[in-house]
């Protein structure tokens, strides 16, 4: 389990197009088996590209609060 937060993919709503992972300007997705996957989160900006792109808004990026403790 990764330390930092990765997009969220809805296995039901993606369609496996691959827009995503030609968006991620630092390879953190793949499509596997036909569906989008996060292969290397540790590459992972967070910066939404693929998000934004998704034609099935499939792609989601929780929020993730840390504690200042």
């Amino acid at each position: 389990e990764t330390k930092w937060p990765v997009p969220q993919i809805d296995s039901d709503r993606c369609h496996g197009c691959g827009l995503c992972a030609t968006a991620c300007p630092h390879n953190a997705l793949t499509v596997h088996a036909g569906k989008a996957v996060v292969t290397r989160p540790q590459a992972c900006c967070y910066d939404g590209c693929c998000e934004q792109i998704c034609p099935e808004q499939a792609i989601t990026r929780p929020f993730h609060l840390s504690s200042p403790h």
